[in-house]
């Protein structure tokens, strides 16, 4: 049965918090940005970079207020519905290289982990959350990309903590 509001909120976890590089290898000779990449050459993107750049800035970002989770940029009526035509997650790659498993992990996740989690379970957060802290809305995860590297997302804050309570 379609969930469009949890997909929507695993695509933009998934776009803030990735952890692939793309990586390819030029076939021909090309210009990026002013930049002559001769054919042979290896190109790295790392969307931990691309999908944090805001639209509003200088930076030629994607995505307006780029640096809040907001799932309901993926929903049906969202301004990036149709961002995603055949259903990819950024986090399985794109194209012919996308991960031959990522059907059976959207499966797991979506059928077994989180439903039951989801029908079975009252979770709150109960620490961790810092109004005004760097990061994605007061968590203190902040993209390395900005102050160290263009790969992993480094932590600036506490843990965030949450309560998990079974239903009766």
């Amino acid at each position: 049965e379609p969930k469009p509001y949890l997909e929507a909120c695993l695509r933009e976890t998934g776009r803030l918090y990735s952890n692939t590089l793309l990586i390819r290898m030029t076939q021909k000779s090309t210009n990026i940005g002013g930049f002559e990449i001769p054919a042979g050459t290896l190109v790295a993107c790392s969307p931990l970079a691309t999908q944090r750049a805001d639209a509003s800035d200088s930076s030629g970002g994607i995505f307006n207020d780029s640096r809040r989770w907001l799932p309901e940029r993926f929903l049906p009526e969202g301004a990036y519905s149709e961002w995603f035509n055949k259903g990819e997650f950024i986090q399985f790659g794109m194209g012919p290289h996308q991960c031959p498993g990522e059907k059976l992990a959207k499966t797991m996740v979506f059928e077994v982990i989180l439903r039951a989690w989801m029908e079975n379970y009252d979770i709150d957060v109960v620490s961790g959350l810092e109004e005004g802290a760097k990061g994605v809305d007061g968590v203190g995860a902040e993209p390395a990309w900005t102050e160290e590297n263009f790969w992993t997302p480094s932590v600036r804050g506490g843990d965030v903590m949450v309560k998990c309570r079974r239903r009766a």
